[in-house]
């Protein structure tokens, strides 16, 4: 049995919500869970296809989002740290579920294709 390739990164974003959950207060709780949510979904769809969707999810798990949460952090609790650490929570967010969405409409439309072409290919053929 082959291990996808998106298992050690979502382990990685399993492991920054336990790293981080007791360290954010916790109203950041909602939207760092969202984020990490989408981003392993994103992990899932994109494992073992190359190109800018699966490098993107890759640089969110592995480096956008610790860094993120390791400055916010290190740094003082302000109201502008706090504003600034969700308008970025949101941004990855928004980028993953774009993934999410756009990988799942190129199945729906993959499956369309193919039982279109089953349907003509196999489909009753009343003219013998």
């Amino acid at each position: 049995m082959t291990v996808p390739h998106s298992v050690p990164l979502e382990e990685d974003l399993l492991a920054l919500w336990r790293r981080y959950q007791s360290t954010l207060p916790a109203e950041f709780h909602p939207a760092l869970r969202a984020t990490l949510a989408s981003a392993i979904d994103a992990a899932r769809l994109c494992a073992d296809q190359p190109g800018r969707d699966a490098y993107d999810v890759q640089q969110a798990a592995a480096e956008d989002l610790p860094a993120l949460l390791s400055l916010y952090a290190e740094s003082p609790r302000g109201d502008s740290e706090q504003r600034l650490l969700l308008e970025q929570l949101a941004l990855i967010e928004q980028h993953m579920s774009r993934i999410v969405r756009e990988h799942r409409e190129a199945q729906a439309g993959a499956l369309a294709a193919q039982s279109e072409y089953l349907r003509s290919k196999y489909g009753r053929q009343d003219e013998f």
